[in-house]
């Protein structure tokens, strides 16, 4: 996600439990718009690492609509909750 040339214009996104670090929260919320075409939806699930609130804002202030929910499902034989984060590109025009 960090490389140029990548094809842009994806109608979804999906990413999982990718904030391990602060130094990924700006470079990943402005990879997302560039990457989505117009209406385009981001799917992000995060387990509860420290960057999240800073991450949500950061995909605001680049022009996205952005929900979070909480997901709690069972791994292991344990129950585990997760956000998950939802981020729209506006549509064109």
């Amino acid at each position: 996600w960090r490389e140029r040339g990548w094809p842009a214009d994806f109608d979804f996104l999906l990413a999982a439990d990718v904030l391990y670090e602060a130094r990924n929260v700006a470079p990943l919320a402005a990879r997302i718009p560039e990457l989505l075409a117009p209406g385009g939806t981001a799917l992000i699930t995060d387990p509860g690492r420290p960057y999240l609130p800073e991450f949500v804002q950061a995909l605001e202030a680049m022009g996205l609509a952005v929900s979070q929910s909480s997901i709690l499902f069972f791994y292991d034989g344990r129950a585990r909750d997760v956000t998950l984060v939802t981020a729209v590109k506006a549509p064109a025009g």
